[in-house]
């Protein structure tokens, strides 16, 4: 059973209130030293439609070679690093480590970048297994190292 913030004392039902800038839980003697509070009953909506488009955007990664992929579109329209950064409203440092790989332009980016150049930086990800040597022996150091 619930009990006063107060007083301490056990009590099946409690108010909400405002004590000295507090809310607490109150019983009905210790309701006069502060202000009751009427907090209404939220309703909760239950989601029934599953956006299969945000699970989709989930699964995909930036392509390898995202950089060059990059350039040669840039290249292919024509455009400078400068023209293209001042198209996309953006430093031409930052197109320029893009086109190095040396940053992965965030979702935001990607969008403006795909739109400009016509072209596609992300693929579907693909989780790679790795084939198990040995089913029921514990692991040696061969195992893990490659001598060369």
């Amino acid at each position: 059973m619930p009990e006063c913030n107060l007083c301490g004392q056990e009590f099946s039902q409690l108010n909400k209130a405002e004590v000295e800038g507090t809310i607490i839980d109150v019983c009905n003697s210790c309701l006069r030293f502060g202000r009751k509070i009427e907090i209404p009953q939220q309703t909760y909506k239950i989601q029934r439609k599953i956006d299969f488009k945000s699970l989709e955007q989930e699964d995909l990664t930036i392509v390898s070679g995202y950089g060059e992929k990059m350039r040669k579109a840039r290249e292919s329209l024509g455009l400078s690093r400068v023209q293209l950064a001042e198209k996309m409203k953006e430093k031409e440092s930052i197109i320029k480590r893009l086109e190095e790989e040396r940053m992965e332009p965030d979702e935001k980016l990607m969008k403006r970048i795909e739109k400009l150049l016509g072209i596609n930086l992300k693929e579907k990800y693909q989780e790679m297994k790795t084939a198990r040597t040995r089913e029921k022996t514990k692991l040696t150091v061969g195992d893990i190292v490659k001598v060369s």
